[in-house]
């Protein structure tokens, strides 16, 4: 997903992504609660559709309008950052067909993906470099003196820096230690990967773990 932000990663089950599609085509249309006054402010309650995990991964659906031609406001967090967006009636369609896996209204899902190709030659992975700080242990009450840990993926480019934009939180055993991460990878250097001494981007897989001391 592109957003203002740069490129959301969300990792999810694709079976789950699609029962969780078909709830939110049956979420009922929000309804005005009666003002016990006159003068009483009167705020629309929203239908809300919720999925969250452990490692932060999470996303709500709500519905904020009740006509045929709902609108739907979409926010997500990958364990890392947040987005939210509205979705207007034209595109409410075409959302919920992509997340139940099916085709049709504009989604159509290419499966020729091509086969994954033998490291050749001459390539060496990206590593990290010596003397990169480590993530703090967040000083809150609800982790105090707990350990736990942290499974990264991210883009290392070929200046040695974590591209924040593909930061994707893989696992984590509470959200403010994947928070942690998100906040020390910018001050992190890498040694690039490279093929024959020239440097190339990389996905890399990064834990990190976290003892109270």
């Amino acid at each position: 997903m592109l957003t203002p932000r740069g490129q959301f990663r969300l990792r999810a089950d694709s079976s789950a992504l699609a029962a969780w599609a078909k709830a939110s085509a049956q979420l009922p249309a929000p309804e005005a609660p009666t003002a016990s006054a006159p003068d009483a402010p009167k705020n629309m309650s929203a239908s809300i559709l919720r999925a969250s995990d452990q490692s932060g991964n999470a996303m709500r659906l709500m519905r904020l309008s009740g006509d045929s031609a709902s609108v739907y406001q979409l926010a997500a967090s990958n364990g890392a950052w947040e987005f939210a967006d509205r979705i207007s009636p034209e595109h409410v369609a075409t959302l919920l067909t992509a997340l139940r896996g099916e085709e049709g209204n504009g989604v159509a899902w290419r499966m020729d993906v091509p086969p994954v190709r033998e490291l050749r030659p001459g390539y060496k992975p990206a590593e990290m470099a010596p003397g990169n700080p480590r993530p703090e242990y967040p000083p809150h009450a609800l982790i105090n003196l707990a350990s736990g840990e942290v499974v990264a993926a991210f883009v290392v480019g070929v200046d040695g820096r974590a591209q924040m934009g593909t930061l994707l939180i893989v696992s984590s055993t509470h959200p403010l230690f994947s928070l942690a991460v998100r906040n020390v990878l910018p001050s992190m250097r890498f040694v690039p990967a490279s093929v024959d001494g020239r440097p190339v981007p990389q996905v890399v897989s990064q834990k990190f773990e976290f003892r109270f001391r």
